[in-house]
């Protein structure tokens, strides 16, 4: 609803897309949070190829989102692909917002006075655990509270690793 009512006070078209997230998780035999993310993508890519007037899809991934992918993938033991964590642009998806912390976003969002809403996810499939090869488990969201959730570069975001291993 927030969407679809800022969408019409700004003149902007908006579509609406209604998925079985539950029913395609079985089907497809993956989690929901990666089924919920494989349909997002699907969709949007769908809606740019048959749209006259969308060549690109913004999506607010920030540096926060991007660090917390990082240090899950590398806790679970990922190759090289897993340490370039999101991309910038991947095909005709672009993520203007990935060199920008979700803090400083929320602030200046604040300070604007402009409306938002968070994204409930998490609260709906709890946190984003980390199982390392060792067994010791990673609360990846919970990183922030130790002002690590912002390393753009390898070498910030393996220094945060670094800082990671020391608290545990």
């Amino acid at each position: 609803i927030f969407s679809e009512e800022l969408a019409k006070a700004l003149g902007v078209e908006f579509h609406s897309f209604s998925v079985d997230i539950p029913a395609l998780s079985k089907k497809y035999k993956t989690g929901l949070e990666e089924t919920a993310r494989n349909e997002r993508y699907r969709i949007f890519e769908k809606f740019a190829e048959e749209s006259d007037t969308v060549s690109a899809i913004a999506v607010a991934h920030n540096a926060t989102d991007n660090s917390e992918t990082f240090i899950f993938n590398f806790t679970r033991g990922c190759g090289l692909k897993g340490l370039t964590s999101i991309p910038t642009v991947r095909g005709n998806i672009i993520r203007p917002l990935l060199s920008v912390s979700k803090k400083d976003i929320v602030e200046l969002l604040n300070e604007a006075n402009i409306p938002f809403v968070t994204d409930s996810s998490g609260a709906v499939y709890g946190y984003n655990w980390a199982q390392t090869s060792g067994g010791l488990a990673v609360n990846t969201k919970k990183l922030a509270l130790y002002g690590l959730e912002t390393p753009n570069t390898t070498n910030e975001m393996f220094d945060c690793f670094d800082k990671i291993y020391h608290l545990v």
